[in-house]
């Protein structure tokens, strides 16, 4: 039998404290044995003026899963045609490895637009692991949501909703322009990220 994965995609641009304790408490909380970073070099619904060198933003994510053994980088967009789109990501995922049990951690917005993604549906036969935004409580506003979609496919969506995590309010936004303007974003990263930043003046004078 296979492992329980979640797979956390994004553009970790950089990987923050945030994406690095949703990960662990994913690990913690719930039946995933492992978390997979999967690293976009071009995120469709991102703006990429901004986006870093993805070999940098790879370095980043390793050195924060270095310090856990359950986190793990993934690197398969990479090899695969721009832009990239997750239900081509999840099918060559599946293509390479039947064995094990893979499952998408996905934000509370993302799933709430997720009607408007390429091949949404073939997304939906992963189970979801959501996360609840860092606001409030809008658990009601999933279950709505989740309901038109289980009636649009005819079937009942698998999503876990963990509705106790309390989620960081950082974003790799937040950290971007911190960095520009010369401001102290120590409590935002973890130090091992913060030290290849600095040595490589990331993020800064237009450094990409």
């Amino acid at each position: 039998m296979g492992k329980r994965i979640g797979l956390y995609f994004g553009s970790f641009n950089p990987i923050t404290k945030a994406h690095e304790k949703i990960a662990l408490y994913v690990i913690n909380h719930t039946l995933i044995e492992e978390v997979e970073f999967v690293i976009s070099p071009h995120n469709p619904h991102k703006n990429q003026n901004d986006l870093l060198d993805v070999e940098k933003r790879i370095e980043m994510v390793q050195a924060v899963c270095n310090e856990h053994k359950n986190l793990k980088v993934n690197t398969i967009e990479l090899g695969l045609p721009l832009p990239s789109y997750t239900c081509d990501t999840l099918k060559e995922i599946k293509e390479r490895d039947k064995e094990n049990d893979y499952h998408i951690i996905m934000g509370f917005d993302a799933f709430m637009s997720l009607h408007k993604w390429k091949n949404y549906e073939e997304i939906l036969k992963f189970p979801i692991i959501l996360l609840p935004r860092d606001t409030n409580d809008n658990y009601d506003e999933f279950l709505t949501y989740k309901k038109k979609l289980d009636k649009k496919l005819n079937r009942c969506v698998a999503v876990s909703y963990l509705q106790e995590m309390n989620i960081l309010p950082i974003s790799s936004t937040d950290v971007r322009n911190g960095l520009k303007e010369n401001k102290n974003v120590s409590h935002l990263l973890n130090p091992t990220v913060l030290e290849i930043i600095r040595e490589k003046n990331l993020y800064q004078n237009g450094e990409n």
